[in-house]
Protein backbone atom coordinates (compact mmCIF):
# COMPACT_ATOMS: atom_id res chain seq x y z
CA UNK A 1 0.00 0.00 0.00
CA UNK A 2 1.29 3.50 -0.51
CA UNK A 3 1.51 5.92 1.40
CA UNK A 4 -0.95 7.87 -0.39
CA UNK A 5 -3.87 5.37 -0.76
CA UNK A 6 -6.98 6.02 1.45
CA UNK A 7 -7.56 9.47 0.23
CA UNK A 8 -10.07 9.61 -2.47
CA UNK A 9 -12.68 6.73 -1.14
CA UNK A 10 -15.93 7.58 -2.39
CA UNK A 11 -19.01 4.61 -1.62
CA UNK A 12 -16.24 2.65 0.18
CA UNK A 13 -14.48 2.41 -3.43
CA UNK A 14 -10.62 3.52 -3.30
CA UNK A 15 -10.08 6.43 -6.38
CA UNK A 16 -6.90 7.69 -5.15
CA UNK A 17 -4.74 6.19 -7.84
CA UNK A 18 -6.82 6.96 -10.44
CA UNK A 19 -7.18 10.20 -9.54
CA UNK A 20 -3.53 10.86 -8.79
CA UNK A 21 -2.85 9.32 -12.16
CA UNK A 22 -5.23 11.82 -13.63
CA UNK A 23 -4.00 14.73 -11.80
CA UNK A 24 -0.08 13.82 -13.02
CA UNK A 25 -1.22 13.00 -17.07
CA UNK A 26 -3.18 16.95 -16.58
CA UNK A 27 0.35 17.97 -15.16
CA UNK A 28 2.27 16.44 -18.48
CA UNK A 29 0.32 17.95 -20.53
CA UNK A 30 0.38 21.41 -19.13
CA UNK A 31 4.21 21.00 -18.95
CA UNK A 32 4.27 19.87 -23.27
CA UNK A 33 1.98 22.67 -23.88
CA UNK A 34 3.80 25.17 -22.23
CA UNK A 35 7.02 24.06 -23.58
CA UNK A 36 5.58 24.29 -27.16
CA UNK A 37 4.35 27.69 -26.41
CA UNK A 38 7.47 28.82 -25.20
CA UNK A 39 9.44 27.13 -28.31
CA UNK A 40 6.97 29.01 -30.56
CA UNK A 41 7.66 32.30 -29.04
CA UNK A 42 11.33 31.62 -29.46
CA UNK A 43 11.06 30.62 -33.01
CA UNK A 44 9.04 34.44 -32.88
CA UNK A 45 12.23 35.90 -31.70
CA UNK A 46 14.91 35.16 -34.23
CA UNK A 47 15.09 38.53 -35.60
CA UNK A 48 15.40 41.63 -34.53
CA UNK A 49 13.07 44.56 -35.62
CA UNK A 50 15.16 48.19 -36.07
CA UNK A 51 13.48 50.88 -34.16
CA UNK A 52 13.83 54.39 -33.68
CA UNK A 53 16.38 54.31 -30.82
CA UNK A 54 17.89 50.63 -31.69
CA UNK A 55 17.01 47.31 -31.60
CA UNK A 56 15.03 44.94 -29.58
CA UNK A 57 17.08 42.62 -28.10
CA UNK A 58 14.56 40.73 -25.74
CA UNK A 59 10.96 40.38 -25.83
CA UNK A 60 9.77 40.18 -22.57
CA UNK A 61 6.58 38.79 -21.52
CA UNK A 62 3.60 40.63 -19.89
CA UNK A 63 3.47 37.54 -17.43
CA UNK A 64 7.25 37.86 -16.34
CA UNK A 65 6.83 41.32 -16.41
CA UNK A 66 4.64 41.84 -13.59
CA UNK A 67 5.89 38.34 -11.63
CA UNK A 68 8.79 39.97 -11.61
CA UNK A 69 7.72 43.59 -11.14
CA UNK A 70 5.24 42.43 -8.40
CA UNK A 71 8.24 40.35 -6.64
CA UNK A 72 11.06 43.10 -6.48
CA UNK A 73 9.63 46.03 -7.72
CA UNK A 74 9.26 47.30 -10.95
CA UNK A 75 12.81 49.00 -10.71
CA UNK A 76 13.94 45.88 -11.48
CA UNK A 77 13.77 46.47 -15.06
CA UNK A 78 15.74 49.69 -15.48
CA UNK A 79 18.78 47.76 -13.55
CA UNK A 80 21.25 46.11 -15.96
CA UNK A 81 22.92 43.30 -14.23
CA UNK A 82 18.98 41.99 -13.74
CA UNK A 83 18.19 42.98 -17.41
CA UNK A 84 21.45 40.77 -18.39
CA UNK A 85 20.60 37.88 -15.91
CA UNK A 86 16.49 37.78 -16.95
CA UNK A 87 18.11 37.48 -20.35
CA UNK A 88 20.64 35.20 -19.55
CA UNK A 89 18.11 32.57 -17.52
CA UNK A 90 15.25 32.81 -20.15
CA UNK A 91 16.63 31.84 -23.52
CA UNK A 92 13.14 32.33 -25.12
CA UNK A 93 12.78 35.94 -24.64
CA UNK A 94 16.04 36.67 -26.39
CA UNK A 95 15.95 38.25 -29.63
CA UNK A 96 18.81 37.49 -31.99
CA UNK A 97 20.59 40.49 -33.81
CA UNK A 98 22.64 38.79 -35.95
CA UNK A 99 22.14 39.61 -39.65
CA UNK A 100 23.15 36.04 -41.26
CA UNK A 101 23.21 38.06 -44.74
CA UNK A 102 25.16 40.64 -44.44
CA UNK A 103 25.45 43.68 -46.80
CA UNK A 104 28.29 45.79 -48.18
CA UNK A 105 27.91 49.25 -49.37
CA UNK A 106 29.24 50.97 -52.65
CA UNK A 107 32.65 52.46 -52.30
CA UNK A 108 33.99 54.57 -55.57
CA UNK A 109 36.86 52.70 -57.26
CA UNK A 110 36.06 49.77 -56.57
CA UNK A 111 34.45 48.39 -59.83
CA UNK A 112 37.76 47.79 -61.51
CA UNK A 113 39.10 45.69 -58.39
CA UNK A 114 36.10 43.58 -58.71
CA UNK A 115 35.88 43.21 -62.19
CA UNK A 116 39.42 42.19 -61.92
CA UNK A 117 38.67 39.78 -59.60
CA UNK A 118 35.90 38.44 -61.08
CA UNK A 119 37.55 37.41 -64.35
CA UNK A 120 40.37 36.09 -62.46
CA UNK A 121 38.00 33.98 -60.83
CA UNK A 122 36.17 33.10 -64.11
CA UNK A 123 39.53 32.10 -65.40
CA UNK A 124 40.36 29.77 -62.72
CA UNK A 125 37.11 27.90 -62.71
CA UNK A 126 37.19 27.74 -66.67
CA UNK A 127 41.14 25.77 -66.67
CA UNK A 128 39.93 23.70 -63.78
CA UNK A 129 36.97 22.22 -65.62
CA UNK A 130 38.89 21.93 -69.14
CA UNK A 131 42.01 20.08 -67.57
CA UNK A 132 42.66 16.79 -67.85
CA UNK A 133 42.67 15.87 -64.72
CA UNK A 134 42.97 11.67 -64.97
CA UNK A 135 44.93 10.41 -68.50
CA UNK A 136 43.57 6.94 -69.93
CA UNK A 137 45.88 4.34 -70.04
CA UNK A 138 45.63 1.47 -72.14
CA UNK A 139 47.19 -1.38 -71.73
CA UNK A 140 50.20 -2.77 -74.10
Amino acid sequence: MSAASGIFVVGGVDYTHDVLSLFRRRFHERVAKATAVLAAIGRQNREARPLEQGYVDARIEPESYHYWGDRLGYECWQDPQFVREYKRDCDYCRVHNRNPNPTVGWVPGFEAANAYRLRKLRSETATETNSTRFKKVYPS
